[in-house]
């Protein structure tokens, strides 16, 4: 609890001092997915309630220098900052670390095209592990442009909320209100955001399904400690450090140093409070990787679908179904609690699921039993 106190009052601490200190070179963007709009409209036959299509809004607080012209910007009294709220409308309604990617991109493109002089991009987020923070998309910044000076920084669990969150409000009642009219239908992706743009003194972007990048995450490097992980910086597109808090106003330990297209060595520290020095280890040590245990890992293609595996996430292990093989990745939700905790339990949420590239035998087969009203999974 004390870490979680300190983590909360440093992250908004550090991006206050950013905000206050910002230069004409940098931008600060807050970005997050929305919950998918649900097209319904004003008449509607009764199955329409079971056929309704979804469209994603990606959305962005982007935060400039005040020196700058930029076009449908406004002045923030309280940051004294330009201000730019964005909304990116998608028909792909996926909420991975592939489409938070191929938005970051055309945010990135946005930024150019409006500021060419900045160059330095500083974005916020949630820790989502499925969409911003994990081994996966630790490699994916480097894949950025190259011509950019990228860091990321993500606020606590539970305590990172801001503008980008009352953005997609705005949109999305904007938008329904005038189809409640009558005074438009809404039968597309594209069209919602031509509908947004009119209405809404916000920049609307759109980005097609086809338009999602997939870059290639195979080598990605297994780090330990990613949930502690609250600031990521980029080198260069071979190397990333990655940061126990953010170190704009004041210095923090470095947890991680990644190097491609080979990881040899690592830093690693204890605890960002500690104040202890910093020691190099091997990432191939037992008592620093779970990845010593005596389970081998199952194949690729011995596992299917629904199968029960054991996979290890933040150096603890958890029982869970694969939903999804693809390429060398299988995904799997897992139960709530780390394997050992002999608890009834659900499913984490099925979005928050993430991939992994090893999975191993399962040590038991959880049964599902009734709880009250709840089905829950005990083993």
């Amino acid at each position: 609890m004390r870490s979680h106190k300190y983590n909360t009052y440093r992250q908004f601490s550090e991006l206050k001092w950013l905000k206050k200190n910002l230069q004409e070179h940098e931008v600060i963007l807050s970005v997050d997915f929305s919950k998918n709009y649900d097209n319904k409209q004003r008449h509607e036959i009764q199955s329409a309630y079971f056929g309704h299509e979804n469209f994603t809004i990606f959305t962005a607080a982007c935060y400039f220098h005040q020196n700058l012209t930029i076009e449908n910007g406004k002045l923030d009294t309280e940051t004294n900052l330009m201000k730019l709220p964005v909304v990116i409308i998608s028909n792909e309604t996926r909420h991975d670390r592939n489409v938070a990617f191929s938005n970051n991109n055309v945010l990135i493109n946005m930024v150019k095209e409006l500021a060419p002089t900045v160059t330095s991009f500083n974005f916020w987020s949630d820790g989502c592990a499925g969409q911003f923070r994990s081994q996966y998309v630790f490699r994916t910044f480097t894949y950025y442009p190259a011509d950019i000076n990228l860091t990321w920084s993500y606020g606590e669990a539970h305590h990172f909320k801001g503008p980008h969150d009352g953005i997609r409000g705005t949109v999305k009642r904007k938008v329904y209100r005038e189809v409640l009219s009558g005074k438009c239908v809404i039968e597309s992706a594209r069209q919602f955001a031509s509908v947004a743009e009119q209405l809404c003194d916000i920049k609307v972007l759109y980005m097609d399904a086809a338009d999602v990048q997939t870059p290639d995450v195979a080598d990605s490097i297994y780090a330990l400690g990613t949930l502690k992980v609250h600031y990521v910086e980029r080198i260069n597109t071979e190397t990333i450090n990655l940061f126990f808090n953010s170190t704009f106003k004041q210095n923090s330990d470095i947890l991680k140093s990644l190097h491609w297209p080979e990881s040899l060595q690592i830093e690693e520290y204890p605890d960002s409070e500690s104040g202890t020095e910093p020691e190099t280890v091997n990432e191939l040590e037992p008592e620093n990787a779970l990845s010593a245990i005596t389970d081998e890992s199952i194949q690729f293609d011995d596992v299917k679908e629904g199968d029960w595996v054991q996979v290890i996430y933040e150096e603890e292990r958890f029982l869970g179904k694969i939903l999804k093989k693809q390429v060398n990745e299988i995904q799997v939700r897992c139960l709530e609690k780390p394997y050992g905790i002999r608890e009834s339990q659900e499913f984490e949420r099925e979005e928050d699921a993430i991939f992994y590239q090893h999975v191993y035998p399962p040590c038991v087969q959880p049964k599902l039993i009734q709880k009250g009203r709840k089905w829950l999974w005990l083993y």
